[in-house]
């Protein structure tokens, strides 16, 4: 990857922090109006995403903008970007993460099953979406490397 080609990343990735702020309400909104009276717990839940997805996205294009305007900044995210030591643990840490929340998944399902049904259903789902996750992922990143 050079150097423009990170610029041009960092500025979709700006893009996409000022989008998910403008989404935020829109899509908070839509919701409301789509589900009509809802409880006060729904409403309060809605609001902390509103509140979260607005910080995070004006967070990220904040720093996405100033690494824009800082070119020796810029440069030193490309070089930390591009080290192949930081590549290495970034995929040593997202394969050790994924395993352990299979097995913290998979041992949630065994447990809640003795309970409630339901939780150990909704458990399995995202047992069953995570795991096609990593697999899509994997014939993505086989194929396209």
């Amino acid at each position: 990857m050079t150097m423009e080609e990170y610029r041009k990343k960092v500025t979709f990735r700006q893009r996409m922090a000022i989008s998910m702020c403008l989404a935020a309400p829109s899509s908070t909104w839509l919701i409301r109006s789509l589900a009509g009276d809802v409880s006060e717990y729904a409403r309060g839940l809605l609001a902390g995403v509103l509140v979260a997805g607005i910080l995070i996205g004006a967070f990220f294009a904040a720093r996405m903008t100033m690494l824009l305007k800082n070119e020796d900044k810029l440069r030193e995210q490309y070089i930390k970007a591009t080290d192949e030591r930081n590549q290495a643990i970034g995929r040593e840490t997202s394969r050790a993460a994924c395993l352990i929340l299979l097995v913290v998944l998979y041992l949630g399902i065994i447990v809640s099953a003795f309970f409630s049904m339901i939780v150990s259903l909704t458990l399995f789902c995202v047992l069953q979406v995570l795991a096609a996750a990593v697999f899509g992922a994997f014939f993505y990143y086989k194929g396209k490397m």
